[in-house]
């Protein structure tokens, strides 16, 4: 497929290369994170933190809060390649009365995720109470949760085969 290309660069018509990939014009590049949340009313935003999207969210939609949290995970690979299915999951969740909070990750290791950025009500309590040690690794921008639904299709397992 690049047959006489590269010797026609180097015979004198990288001239012409040029100035015909001049006219050829891009959007501007959006950097994605390797991990972060988004939305479909934010389109090309990227939240950084679990607090800073429902701090967004709550402030967007105040009328939800009281509403169930589901931290939804997702494959950063899709968020970036804008595949419907995560605004007609969202989109369904908030039909449902669920606060969706979609959480895009690299690669597999979605316990990561899930350990340093989610957390619950009993979690804290439990804490609270002795009855498990704190997490160390328990963001202070971590939110609160009533469930976790993944998409990506690998358990929420840590490390090697816990």
């Amino acid at each position: 497929w690049v047959a006489g290309f590269f010797s026609s660069l180097f015979n004198g018509d990288a001239g012409k290369v040029e100035a015909a990939t001049a006219r050829i014009s891009a959007p501007e590049v959006k950097e994605a994170p390797n991990r972060g949340l988004v939305h479909h009313e934010r389109p090309g935003h990227y939240f950084a933190t679990p607090r800073e999207y429902v701090e967004w969210y709550y402030g967007r939609f105040p009328e939800r809060k009281g509403w169930k949290v589901v931290g939804v995970l997702l494959y950063r690979k899709h968020v970036v390649s804008s595949l419907p299915y995560i605004p007609e999951l969202t989109q369904h969740m908030e039909g449902e009365g669920l606060v969706p909070l979609p959480f895009f990750i690299t690669g597999v290791d979605a316990h990561i995720a899930v350990r340093d950025s989610l957390t619950s009500p009993y979690e804290r309590g439990a804490v609270a109470r002795g009855e498990v040690p704190a997490n160390p690794t328990l963001s202070p921008d971590a939110v609160d949760v009533d469930a976790v639904v993944s998409t990506i299709g690998f358990p929420l397992v840590g490390g090697p085969a816990r």
